[in-house]
């Protein structure tokens, strides 16, 4: 049986309790840290006896707060090093105050009675200490702010190399095949399959390494309508050389072949669409 005080905190210490059980198994650090001291707190103010109520509501707050603020992390995942080191600075507030429990409790009674004033100074100053490491975390928002924060950085540094190796590899291709690529002046596009509809092939291109006439890429040319926007362009879309069956014939009758030094793609049987202008 929990005392009387403790009964609208049943929730928040079993919660607390299983937290504690699986610390191990959480990828937030200084868990079992963090909770272990909000459980020595509460039974450290059973045995206070001077401003009683004063210290039982602290603590009855302090074991809401930091149960909110775990469940919260817990729901994101690992936390960054910035607030890692709030955890601590949390488990040192808990620590200290703890401290000062245990000491009220152990303090003589005619001691407790002449610094009754005192005593009440220093749990308003725990209070505040609390509650501005409360604010460090902000348990409803700052945890998954932050962490949307470093999944936002991450997203836009991979969106960025993405972006310049797609570049890169355009501009390469351009150079490589000598087409009429090389006479549009706009930019390139670079899109889904799904999102173009071919609306009539112009011309089929088979491109080879002089060296042994391996196919190495096929380049359709298509007049193509533009998702819902319904725009027409000139699409080009190059598929590797597994993507069709081809004959060695047709690869010398076709208009456009080329030869071409290295490899342009890799054999995957993937396709790229490039819009080349606008038809419309």
């Amino acid at each position: 049986m929990y005392p009387r005080w403790k009964e609208g905190l049943s929730h928040t210490i079993t919660g607390l309790r299983a937290i504690e059980a699986a610390a191990d198994f959480t990828p937030i650090p200084h868990v079992k840290l963090v909770v272990g001291l909000v459980l020595k707190l509460l039974k450290s103010v059973d045995k206070v006896e001077k401003c009683k109520d004063d210290c039982e509501n602290l603590v009855s707050r302090t074991a809401q707060m930091v149960f909110r603020i775990l469940s919260e992390a817990q729901s994101h995942g690992p936390l960054s090093s910035e607030m890692e080191s709030r955890v601590m600075k949390l488990a040192e507030a808990l620590n200290d105050t703890t401290q000062f429990m245990r000491e009220q409790s152990r303090a003589p009674f005619l001691r407790r009675f002449l610094r009754q004033a005192n005593t009440q100074a220093r749990i308003d100053e725990y209070r505040v200490r609390l509650d501005d490491t409360f604010r460090l975390f902000d348990s409803t928002s700052l945890i998954g702010v932050q962490c949307s924060v470093d999944k936002l950085q991450n997203t836009a540094e991979q969106t960025q190399n993405l972006q310049l190796a797609l570049s890169t590899n355009l501009r390469d291709l351009e150079e490589s095949l000598h087409s009429s690529i090389g006479e549009y002046d706009g930019d390139f596009h670079v899109f889904k399959r799904t999102d173009v509809d071919l609306i009539e092939p112009f011309k089929t291109t088979y491109l080879c390494r002089s060296s042994d006439g391996t196919l190495q890429c096929i380049v359709r040319s298509h007049k193509a309508s533009l998702g819902a926007s319904g725009q027409v362009v000139v699409v080009r879309v190059y598929e590797g050389a597994n993507s069709v069956q081809y004959d060695a014939a047709e690869l010398e009758t076709t208009p456009g072949f080329e030869d071409l030094e290295g490899d342009l793609t890799s054999n995957t049987g993937t396709t790229t669409g490039i819009f080349e202008g606008n038809l419309s």
